[in-house]
């Protein structure tokens, strides 16, 4: 008889579940939001289920007056599955960025993409392709940038790399860049379990080598010795690092146009377990002089 009570038994209480879960559409941190949710024993709502959200003339440092639209799934109050953010200057000359990836538990989880295209000319301006394992970079690294016009000190930064299955910088790191003046230079950096045993400074067009650093046959020319989580020196822009914390801050500390990031996630970093743990803390020692 136990058996004969137990399938209508379960139909009930998801019904009752079903029937606790509210809508929500309105007023959300100068937008408008539509979700689904339910109140725990707290009485604390607790996101389930679709999310969507936009809003118009949001000032964005960097960008200006921007409309902001963000879609994507919670779980158990926990970001899940595919969010997709979107940041546009609706100004002709602006640019319209995308950051598009999947959570699990609120982690990032699986591949990320970020790309961001001048709405006039749809010249993709920046764009970066990662990996990460519950929340941590893993595998191979890209990051580019490219503009008509130098923004400071560089038109172009090209950054690609790898991470290995726990986190850290790993086996071989490519930096180009381009100047202002039109010098072409790039890095040739090779990591073993996060620490920095090789670097080349070189102009990319005559091969005229800069400096280098050498631990394995003992070469070093102007360097300080640091444990490398990479940086270059402060007039290079500190890569890869900064290219790389685009990801791991959701918005780079710098100033600099080619390394702000989409900076969105910081308006909902509701559900989101995702932290910073791979950079390393900003000492004057982790700086190529």
């Amino acid at each position: 008889m136990k058996s004969v009570f137990y399938v209508p038994f379960v139909l009930l209480l998801s019904v009752v579940a079903l029937a606790q879960r509210k809508t929500y559409s309105g007023e959300y941190e100068g937008g408008i939001a539509t979700y689904t949710y339910y109140e725990n024993s707290n009485f604390e709502r607790m996101f389930e289920g679709p999310f969507k959200y936009k809003a118009s003339n949001i000032y964005r440092e960097g960008r200006g007056r921007c409309t902001i639209d963000v879609s994507g799934q919670y779980k158990a109050n926990q970001k899940d599955g595919l969010w997709i953010h979107k940041v546009s200057n609706p100004d002709i000359d602006g640019t319209t960025e995308t950051a598009s990836g999947s959570y699990v538990d609120g982690k990032f989880h699986g591949k990320w993409q970020l790309k961001n295209i001048n709405n006039k000319t749809k010249k993709v301006v920046r764009e970066s392709y990662v990996q990460f394992d519950q929340g941590k970079l893993i595998g191979k690294f890209k990051y580019n940038y490219s503009a008509d016009f130098a923004f400071q000190a560089y038109s172009q930064i090209s950054v690609v790399g790898r991470f290995d299955n726990s986190g850290l910088y790993d086996s071989t790191w490519m930096i180009n860049y381009k100047s202002d003046r039109n010098q072409k230079n790039e890095e040739v950096r090779k990591y073993k379990n996060g620490k920095l045993f090789f670097r080349l400074h070189r102009n990319s067009v005559t091969g005229k080598i800069l400096d280098k650093y050498d631990t394995i046959n003992g070469a070093t020319d102007n360097q300080d010795t640091y444990e490398g989580y990479g940086r270059l020196s402060l007039d290079r822009a500190e890569l890869p690092d900064e290219a790389v914390k685009v990801w791991l801050e959701n918005g780079s500390s710098s100033d600099d146009n080619f390394f702000h990031s989409i900076g969105i996630f910081l308006l909902f970093n509701r559900g989101e377990k995702n932290d910073n743990s791979q950079l390393p803390p900003p000492k004057s020692k982790d700086y190529l002089k």
